[in-house]
């Protein structure tokens, strides 16, 4: 008796996944993870949000960031 193969997956809803979310930064990987993003945001029909982050520079080298 032959055993059925594997249930292939059933992907998600687009609705259901939500946004893609990458970090963005200033190295080739980051431009790579970018790029791949993007492409699978147009394939897909999902949002796509880029997440930069700055460092604030701190006045008084004794300040504790998490006061401010």
């Amino acid at each position: 008796m032959n055993s059925p193969g594997p249930t292939p997956a059933v992907p998600a809803p687009v609705s259901l996944l939500g946004p893609l979310v990458v970090g963005v930064g200033r190295s080739a990987a980051s431009r790579g993870a970018v790029t791949w993003a993007a492409d699978e945001a147009a394939r897909t029909g999902r949002a796509l949000r880029l997440v930069h982050v700055l460092e604030r520079p701190q006045s008084d080298p004794d300040e504790d960031p998490r006061d401010c």
